[in-house]
């Protein structure tokens, strides 16, 4: 069991003292790291995610479902909880109280949680990930941006002193911004190939394994 847990985390903070000695030294400045992320959110995790999630047999998914849902569930109670302890306790703002939870009700599942499972319970390890990356973006993410969203509105308004109200508009390009996130997009495909039983074939899994495997160190 320790060699397992060494071997999960090892790389990984590897990675991370390599990652601080570049920015330290100067071989990668601060303005490379957008780039960075965007390779690694738009590109590298999406098609990672996807290839996990589409190979995987839809009896899997099927079995897999309720912990979509305990998943989803416990990162709710985990974003309600600290947004209206921030919004009573420390009198912070909608929007801050939101950006909070969500950094707290949602975990750094492609950063950190998909190497340590993919080391210590192999190929497999991702698709419970996958699930619990797409439970998060589907369901927490889109509820932390309506709510910056209304309260930037609302703010711009009684500055403004202009409209009536708050319109169905903003929540729906909110929404609609999440859930067409390439991150989201990647694990819901994938899921749905899945239970489609859809083989996405050899040559296109390669080719998006090729760039999917980078995500986890970059």
């Amino acid at each position: 069991m320790i060699d397992a847990i060494i071997l999960a985390l090892a790389p990984v903070f590897f990675v991370m003292l390599l990652g601080y000695a570049a920015g330290k030294l100067h071989i990668v400045e601060n303005h490379h790291v957008d780039s960075l992320n965007i390779l690694v959110m738009s590109f590298a995790l999406p098609a990672s995610l996807f290839v996990a999630t589409a190979s995987a047999p839809r009896e899997e998914m099927f079995n897999l479902a309720p912990l979509f849902f305990i998943l989803g569930t416990v990162m709710l109670a985990a974003f309600y909880g600290w947004y209206f302890f921030a919004r009573w306790s420390g009198g912070a703002s909608r929007s801050d109280a939101s950006l909070q939870a969500l950094t707290i009700a949602f975990p750094n599942l492609a950063g950190v949680g998909l190497p340590i499972a993919a080391s210590v319970i192999g190929p497999s390890g991702t698709v419970p990930v996958a699930l619990a990356l797409a439970a998060g973006s589907i369901i927490v993410s889109p509820l932390s941006l309506i709510i910056v969203e209304l309260d930037t509105r609302t703010t711009r308004t009684e500055h403004e002193d202009t409209g009536t109200g708050l319109s169905l508009m903003p929540v729906m390009r909110a929404l609609w911004r999440a859930v067409t996130k390439p991150i989201v997009l990647g694990p819901a495909l994938g899921i749905l190939a899945s239970l489609l039983e859809l083989q996405i074939g050899p040559v296109p899994k390669a080719c998006l394994s090729l760039i999917g495997n980078a995500g986890p160190g970059i």
